[in-house]
């Protein structure tokens, strides 16, 4: 469902909008990968180079209906939403 967002909730945990709208984005990346994993893991995307050679392989069948995963951007947003997304800066004097 599709819903809007008032920009004032977005500078709740954050200087400015684009801050918080990286920050969403930098989650959603993380998330992404993620479930990328485990996808590769259900799907079993291994090293299976040797495997094919053999005629009895037989490789488990997964529908994408089975891994039904929510959005990245979607899970961010939420997260960041709740609070639940810390925001930590480099050290300046490193640079």
């Amino acid at each position: 469902m599709i819903s809007t967002l008032d920009l004032g909730d977005l500078t709740r945990y954050a200087d400015s909008v684009y801050e918080a709208i990286v920050v969403i984005a930098r989650r959603a990346r993380q998330i992404n990968d993620e479930q990328r994993m485990l996808w590769e893991k259900t799907m079993d995307y291994t090293e299976m180079a040797d495997e094919f050679e053999e005629e009895d392989y037989t490789r488990k069948e997964h529908t994408a209906e089975e891994l039904k995963l929510p959005k990245p951007p979607s899970l961010a947003l939420e997260e960041y939403l709740k609070g639940e997304l810390i925001v930590e800066y480099a050290d300046e004097s490193v640079v």
